[in-house]
């Protein structure tokens, strides 16, 4: 008996963990999603701007 609750434990470990890293993940891809647009505009003033400064 003592082996079969044991067993369920790291079962229901797993499981939290398993979600936990797929919150962390969307949290990620949300903010990465979100952040996109500020960075692809900053890359293309600077790219912008390095072309004015060698032309």
């Amino acid at each position: 008996m003592e082996a079969r609750a044991r067993k369920r434990k790291i079962g229901q470990t797993l499981v939290e963990y398993a979600l936990i890293i797929a919150l962390v993940a969307v949290a990620v891809i949300s903010a990465m999603v979100a952040f996109s647009g500020g960075v692809q505009q900053n890359f293309g003033n600077s790219n912008s701007e390095l072309q004015k400064a060698f032309h």
